[in-house]
């Protein structure tokens, strides 16, 4: 098949971080029509948050060498749904928008609210996804947002977890880190006997984005 390129497209990123800037400069460089950024995000502050000191990583605005090429840059937008381009149904054609607000719960945003009457639409024939992780769904298995789980990533007889699951948003290396150590957990726990009796693919060990550390445990054989 031939090479995407965004030559003569109408771009947009979905997604505010450094992925989401590279795909605009990327757009720009291969003569993209118009190039538009939307992140479900609240607009990070020019500067440092009281409660974002030194030597916690600085929660600001950034803005790239991408960015300064051009385009616009949106937040607090929720992507609803992709819609078909109206010359060819089988392709691309816009992105129905709305924007939203943010509930707060102890200090953290929990749960975007859309604010009614907000809907619009994006003309969009190539859409680039570059959104990160808020954390993984409440429940009774993370009932605070994140999961946390004994050393060695062990949450329960043969349920593991690591990565941005248990650590929140951040580094591929922690987790790729965090992956290994849980791999040589479920090693040791097989190795003593504690996973007998779980049977045939019964083994999961959650949020594997220590995936790039080449190790794939999710739905392994006990």
């Amino acid at each position: 098949p031939p090479a995407l390129s965004a030559a003569g497209r109408h771009v947009v990123v979905v997604g505010g971080g450094d992925t989401g800037s590279d795909g605009v400069g990327t757009s720009w460089r291969q003569g993209a029509a118009s190039v538009s950024q939307i992140e479900i995000m609240p607009k990070p502050p020019a500067d440092r948050a009281f409660d974002n000191p030194w030597p916690q990583w600085p929660r600001v605005l950034r803005t790239t060498s991408s960015h300064l090429e051009g385009g616009e840059r949106r937040w607090n937008i929720n992507t609803v749904k992709f819609l078909p381009s109206e010359s060819d149904p089988g392709r691309l054609g816009a992105l129905s928008c709305q924007e939203v607000k943010w509930e707060e719960k102890g200090g953290r945003l929990v749960r975007p609210v859309p604010v009614e009457g907000s809907d619009f639409v994006l003309k969009a024939d190539l859409a680039l996804l570059a959104m990160g992780f808020t954390g993984p769904e409440q429940g009774s298995l993370c009932p605070e947002g994140s999961l946390k789980p004994e050393a060695g990533g062990r949450l329960s007889k043969g349920l593991y977890a690591c990565g941005d699951a248990v650590s929140g948003p951040s580094l591929v290396v922690r987790a790729m880190t965090q992956g290994i150590a849980t791999a040589e957990k479920v090693l040791a726990d097989f190795a003593k006997g504690e996973l007998a009796g779980l049977g045939s693919a019964s083994l999961a060990v959650v949020d594997l984005a220590a995936a790039g550390a080449g190790l794939s445990l999710t739905g392994a054989q006990a």
